[in-house]
Formats: structure tokens, sequence, C-alpha cells
């Protein structure tokens, strides 16, 4: 089956993403993720973030939009 078919064949409530949230995906949740840890090498949507920054000050957050492939390529150097 191509891609064009796989994608006719999701319906209106399906949202495919190209990176989900690390934690929402450990409770089975599809939420697109937005940052990604230096350290953990963890990806977080805007909730869980939050939490993460509460609980890990002293690592190191990218947002998706201003780092460098952070979906499997290197980290930009961020000491």
């Amino acid at each position: 089956m191509d891609e064009l078919t796989e994608l006719k064949q999701l319906s209106d409530s399906d949202v495919l993403f190209k990176v989900c949230c690390s934690v929402c995906e450990d409770d089975s949740v599809t939420t697109e993720a937005q940052y990604q840890c230096v350290k953990c090498e963890k990806h977080f949507c805007e909730s869980c973030v939050a939490l993460h920054n509460k609980l890990h000050k002293n690592h190191s957050v990218l947002a998706k939009e201003n780092s460098y492939d952070w979906t499997g390529g290197k980290f930009p150097d961020h000491t």
C-alpha cells in the first residue's frame, strides 16, 4: 500500500505527528512534541515540559523550531 492510500484511510479524528510527547505516549496518549531535553533526549508537549523543567532545573530543553534536527540528529552545543 502506498503512502497516499494509507493517508486516505485515516479518519477525520486521526492525527499524525512527526514526533510525539514521550510522557504522553507512555500513557497511550498521542500529543505532538514541541520540546526535547538535551540531557534526557526525551520529547515533551507544552504540558509535560513544564513538569520536566520543575523536576530537572539543570537540563537544557530546546524548542522544536530552535534546534538542529531534534528528531534524531545532533544537538547544537548548549553548555
